[in-house]
């Protein structure tokens, strides 16, 4: 009984791996596909500018922030808010999200800023480690980033 039961349920899993081109769910993914192909890629929201406790903090606007990694990170303007989970891009977030964090911004902010989900940030924040090499660009982007704050605020 047991040998019948075992063959019955490779059989049925067979049945299920192997669909035919007519069916229902290769319809709908094939019109998906066609479907986000032409769909236009993302904007980034506008630049705001600093408030003054953000220019009395010392760090630069939480968009300045974003765009200085995505540039450190090759990314395109609006890289570092959209929906990708590839490696690189996952380290450029996960460097972003530590930079807000660092300049004072609460982890709903920081979501908001970045498109994400403020439980995210949280996981990112508390259970993602950074290694050593992580560590050092972090800390080369924090100096960057204050640099460029503090040529901002003498040059207004």
């Amino acid at each position: 009984m047991n040998t019948m039961t075992s063959t019955t349920d490779a059989a049925s899993t067979r049945r299920y791996r192997i669909l035919r081109p007519d069916s229902i769910y290769v319809q709908w993914s094939t019109s998906l596909a066609a479907r986000s192909a032409s769909l236009p890629e993302p904007v980034a929201a506008a630049a705001l500018p600093p408030t003054v406790a953000e220019a009395a903090s010392g760090w630069p606007s939480p968009a300045i922030i974003l765009q200085h990694v995505a540039q450190v990170y090759s990314l395109s303007g609006p890289g570092l808010q959209v929906k990708k989970r590839d490696p690189y891009t996952v380290e450029g977030k996960r460097m972003a999200i530590h930079l807000l964090a660092a300049s004072g911004l609460r982890p709903t902010a920081i979501g908001r800023a970045m498109r994400l989900n403020h439980s995210t940030v949280h996981h990112h924040l508390r259970h993602v480690d950074l290694n050593v090499e992580e560590r050092r660009l972090l800390l080369d982007l924090e100096g960057e980033l204050r640099r460029l704050a503090n040529r901002g605020a003498r040059g207004a």
